[in-house]
């Protein structure tokens, strides 16, 4: 780390030895590579930011990539000296845990960091202690945090929506329009997914209800419309295969004596019992259709758990000994339509499970913040969408491939953007906020200090860092960016501010320059703990 005697290592193939760098050198070269990947990085913060030419060093057939995206142009960064490359794959790791944790702001993370360090080395120059230091940052950076978090305000209405999302999507009105009527329809719990298409404009295509992999078992179950339509149906679930009729016969007698429809949900299923379910319904004396359970294994386990839930069922599996030939009708769940076609399904759940599939939704929201493995985040934001919240493809036009993943990578950063403020709130934008807060940092750290003077000024470190964002925004915009903080920090009112798109100073809450609380949090939480 940027804060302490670092030792650098490399494999050298050619001989197999190992070269070790210690203390000033070492430090400086990771200083150096910092340094290399902000410079490459900061100048995309804001509305007027630049765009960067990437170079497809892998695919060399594929044209040169433009694109304004902290992390992927972090990624890209590799530098000759192995030393300095050390550095730079530290800053690469901030603004990739903060994509992992927010979604957006990588590039103000990036920034953040840079400034912590540079202001750090001029301490350590001094003679100060890195790992005082380190507690102080550590401590100021809460502080910070929590102060942002008080001063979030809750995303009220379409509009905030609008300007949260055409912001993160680079200041694209239809991008943002696009982002901000899926969450307006889905809501903070829905699935959006970015495709490409075919058309001459993005397009948004929705889904409601719960969507699942796998159709019936069948066809004679679809007849022939090839379509089964089961109108407030009984669902019997189960993560074991069915081999013998007798097993269903408690349940089928059940259903044919209420005269309900049912829909099976297993495994597998023999031929046999297969058999005897459609000359069944052939024969009028049952509607039922089977359904091959989605995914495999526990994951498998995991959705029809989740559909039991949102059907108030219960889901008989083997790992707790049950078996469905004791089921009875108050075992069986109960969805207001099943449709099921020949490779998929669509659940549409009662309005009275809202209350426990709330409740599941906030549990498997607890898993993901207690995770760190992004696949195990990913399915469980997948179950959340298909629990309560629907799913939204937006199929997106591009007259090229550079444009395509251009467009792609906006939208992505609008989505994340858009449900952290729908999340945490918003707060002024243009980093703003992050320069406002710092004004009671002054106060504390004299407090520290009385603690021991390093603490102080690591804290006062975190303090002059954080003026970094808003005077690179004005900069980037061709304005003096140490005219604009001091300009902006006599400003009484906390949400006034460079409006960087329209260069004044305006009411940035009214104005629509909005920053996602929670994508504020992480990228500083990030920037400090890997450059302390």
């Amino acid at each position: 780390r940027a804060g302490r005697a670092a030792v650098v290592m490399r494999d050298r193939p050619a001989k197999g030895d190992k070269e070790v760098v210690f203390y000033d050198e070492a430090r400086a070269a990771l200083v150096r590579g910092i340094y290399a990947v902000a410079a490459a990085v900061k100048v995309t913060l804001g509305p007027r930011g630049r765009n960067v030419v990437l170079e497809n060093a892998n695919e060399k057939n594929l044209p040169p990539q433009i694109i304004n995206d902290g992390v992927s142009i972090a990624r890209e960064v590799v530098l000759e000296d192995f030393r300095d490359n050390a550095g730079a794959r530290l800053i690469i790791e901030v603004a990739s845990k903060t994509d992992l944790a927010a979604g957006d702001g990588t590039t103000t993370s990036t920034v953040l960091c840079e400034a912590i360090v540079r202001e750090g080395m001029k301490l350590l120059a001094a003679g100060c202690s890195p790992i005082l230091l380190k507690i102080g940052i550590e401590r100021a950076t809460e502080l910070v945090c929590a102060e942002v978090r008080r001063r979030a305000i809750p995303v009220d209405g379409y509009d905030a929506l609008l300007n949260v999302a055409s912001i993160s999507a680079g200041n694209d009105a239809e991008l943002g329009k696009n982002i901000a009527d899926v969450f307006h329809r889905l809501g903070v719990n829905g699935s959006t997914s970015v495709e490409q298409g075919q058309g001459y404009s993005d397009e948004v295509f929705f889904t409601d209800g719960m969507e699942l992999r796998g159709g019936y078992l069948s066809p004679y179950f679809g007849g022939s419309s090839q379509l089964a339509d089961l109108k407030d149906a009984r669902v019997l679930l189960t993560d074991g295969d069915i081999n013998d009729v007798q097993q269903l016969v408690p349940v089928l007698e059940a259903v044919a004596t209420e005269k309900v429809p049912l829909l099976i949900m297993c495994k597998d299923m023999s031929e046999a019992v297969l058999s005897t379910l459609i000359l069944n319904q052939q024969k009028g004396v049952l509607e039922v259709c089977a359904v091959k359970a989605p995914g495999v294994g526990e994951r498998m386990t995991a959705v029809l758990d989740d559909i039991a839930v949102m059907t108030g069922g219960t889901l008989f599996t083997s790992e707790l000994g049950m078996v469905i030939e004791k089921a009875e009708l108050r075992d069986l769940g109960i969805v207001k339509r099943a449709l099921v076609a020949s490779t998929a399904s669509k659940l549409i759940a009662r309005d009275d499970t809202a209350g426990a599939i709330n409740e599941r939704v906030e549990w498997l929201r607890a898993q993901i913040e207690n995770s760190d493995s992004p696949s195990f985040s990913e399915f469980m934001q997948d179950r959340i969408a298909k629990l309560a919240g629907g799913v939204a493809r937006i199929r997106v036009a591009a007259n090229n491939e550079v444009d395509l993943r251009d467009k792609a990578l906006r939208y992505e950063d609008a989505i994340n953007a858009t449900r952290a403020a729908m999340e945490a709130g918003v707060i002024p934008g243009g980093g703003v906020t992050l320069l406002k807060c710092r004004s009671m940092l002054l106060e504390k750290a004299k407090e520290w200090g009385e603690e021991n003077e390093d603490i102080r000024f690591g804290a006062e470190c975190v303090y002059r860092a954080l003026a970094y964002p808003c005077r690179q925004i004005a900069e980037n915009a061709g304005l003096d960016g140490d005219v604009v903080t001091g300009d902006t920090e006599d400003l009484e009112d906390f949400n006034m501010g460079l409006n960087a798109r329209s260069l004044k100073y305006e009411n940035l809450l009214e104005a629509g320059v909005l920053d996602p609380a929670k994508v504020t949090c992480a990228a500083l939480s990030t920037a400090s703990s890997v450059a302390a």
